[in-house]
């Protein structure tokens, strides 16, 4: 590639250890609450709680805050992964909370991005050449999963071959999103074209006795119902075929994440019992406007029922 000789205007701080990124904690959401996308993924709570569940087998934080005079524009939030490919030695710059693979079971993060709230361009191309120029010898800058219409991505593409690099994007899922313009139920029942079998198999469900829906959401509803929540992980179909709540590699991460949420008035922890039986759950945050729909699980003996 050729070599890169520019100098931003723009100041850029990096931050390498864990200490230093509890510092920006006060910081971190109001700048990301300014941006273009506000993502629960990319909150303070989400990346350090990961961090703090993740941060061994070679990676190292390299977190970079870019600033015009005192005012943040910028967050990249990053680290260095080393591992080896075909058996050699190589370094690569990821978002954190990225997974090896951005389509895999394991993978907790549905979207990730750069933290600007303005100067796009100019924020972008700063975090190309700072990481251009850095002391960190690497191979590969490898950023999933980024929306397909993030502001970003092309900017990342043409930053990338104006200097002669290789620039690749793969489409590796797409996410489910509702988007609801009035009261939830009406929004379902104009979209949905198995409303009458969602209704019927509720109606099935009452007929087994009490049907009840329950919703938690503080600290203290959260640690009399997270057990609940493994134990209906128990008598799932994932209990042996899958990757459940709290398989290894999560490392208690949802457990945690819950924690925070809860504190932070994020959680929605939805329950739902027959014959005061606990058979389903549904495990979602509610963040800048967007309910997320994370993990869930339901009893695998009612599945002819449709539970989830």
């Amino acid at each position: 590639p050729v070599e890169d000789q520019e100098r931003s205007s723009l100041k850029v701080q990096e931050i390498t250890d864990f200490e230093q990124f509890r510092a920006l904690e006060p910081c971190w959401n109001q700048t990301l609450d300014k941006s273009q996308r506000p993502l629960v993924y990319l909150t303070y709570e989400w990346l350090s709680t990961w961090w703090k569940c993740h941060s061994v087998d070679g990676k190292q934080l390299r977190v970079l805050v870019i600033k015009d005079s005192q005012d943040i524009l910028g967050l990249a939030p990053l680290m260095i992964v080393r591992e080896r490919f075909f058996g050699l030695p190589i370094t690569k710059i990821e978002f954190i909370s990225m997974a090896k693979y951005a389509d895999s079971p394991a993978n907790c993060s549905a979207s990730l991005d750069f933290i600007i709230t303005d100067k796009h361009e100019k924020v972008i191309e700063t975090i190309v050449s700072y990481l251009l120029h850095s002391q960190s010898h690497w191979q590969f800058l490898r950023l999933n999963p980024i929306a397909e219409d993030s502001a970003s991505l092309p900017l990342l593409q043409y930053e990338a071959l104006r200097r002669g690099y290789i620039f690749e994007t793969r489409n590796v899922f797409t996410n489910a999103c509702v988007y609801v313009e009035e009261d939830w139920k009406n929004s379902v029942f104009s979209r949905s074209k198995h409303v009458k079998r969602l209704a019927g198999m509720e109606q099935k469900l009452r007929q087994q006795g009490q049907l009840k829906y329950t919703e938690y959401r503080s600290p203290a509803e959260l640690m009399k119902s997270y057990d609940e929540v493994l134990d209906i992980e128990r008598r799932s179909w994932k209990w042996k075929k899958g990757v459940t709540i709290n398989s290894a590699p999560y490392r208690d991460f949802y457990r945690l994440f819950a924690e925070e949420a809860s504190r932070k008035g994020w959680l929605r922890l939805a329950m739902m019992e027959v014959n005061e039986k606990r058979i389903a759950y549904d495990y979602n945050v509610q963040y800048a406007g967007n309910l997320e729909a994370l993990k869930c699980s339901y009893d695998l003996a009612y599945c002819y029922l449709s539970p989830g």
